[in-house]
């Protein structure tokens, strides 16, 4: 059962740092892409209002990106907190980045310790 429950922690930390990476990608991407579409407008000598719903639904989605990564920073301590109450200590914060407090605080990286 201890074998079972350290594998299921370490898959969930595995998918987790994935879903971390990938959030980060897809908010570099679209925000590259609204200042592509702002460079190749100004570039193109295009009026200011061409593509202006487009510029504007994709600036939405950096919105949407930067409060996705606010929300996977605040699962950071839930998902430390799980081996102990699973009876795991194994877990760890190998891997992750620090975490900094949403208020700007200084804080040190969240550690499980056993």
């Amino acid at each position: 059962m201890l074998n079972k429950r350290l594998a299921a922690v370490k898959a969930v930390k595995g998918e987790f740092l994935t879903a971390e990476r990938a959030q980060d990608d897809a908010a570099i991407a679209v925000a590259r892409c609204v200042a592509t579409m702002l460079e190749v407008r100004r570039a193109s000598n295009l009026p200011l209002g061409v593509g202006l719903d487009a510029i504007a639904a994709m600036s939405r989605a950096v919105t949407l990106s930067i409060e996705t990564r606010a929300s996977l920073i605040k699962v950071h301590p839930m998902l430390a907190a799980l081996p102990a109450e699973l009876g795991v200590s194994a877990y760890g914060d190998s891997g992750c980045p620090p975490v900094d407090a949403p208020s700007g605080e200084d804080r040190a990286a969240l550690r499980v310790v056993a």
